[in-house]
C-alpha cells in the first residue's frame, strides 16, 4: 500500500480556508480525511495567529486559539537554522 503524500500548509492557504474557504477549505478536508498528511510548523502558525490578530482581519485571541487547535489531523515539523 502506498503512504500518504505529505503536505505541509504555508500560512496563506491556512488563513484562506480560515477566512474565505473554498479551494484552501477543500486542502484541510482532505487532510482530515486522511488523504494526505498534513505537517505544520510552529513558525507557520505563529505568522497565522499574528495575521489573523491584524485589523484587516480583527479575530479575537479565542477565535485565533480555535484556529490553532484546529489541527490535531497535522503533524508537527521542527525547524532548524
Amino acid at each position: 500500500m502506498l503512504k500518504a503524500p505529505r503536505v505541509v500548509a504555508e500560512s496563506n492557504v491556512i488563513i484562506s480556508a480560515f477566512v474565505f474557504g473554498g479551494v484552501p477549505e477543500l486542502v484541510f478536508a482532505l487532510a482530515r480525511d486522511g488523504r494526505f498528511e498534513l505537517y505544520l510548523s510552529r513558525f507557520i502558525l505563529e505568522e497565522v495567529a499574528g495575521v489573523l490578530a491584524r485589523s484587516k482581519f480583527g479575530w479575537k485571541e479565542r477565535e485565533i486559539a480555535e484556529v490553532l487547535r484546529s489541527f490535531p489531523y497535522s503533524r508537527a515539523v521542527g525547524v532548524t537554522r
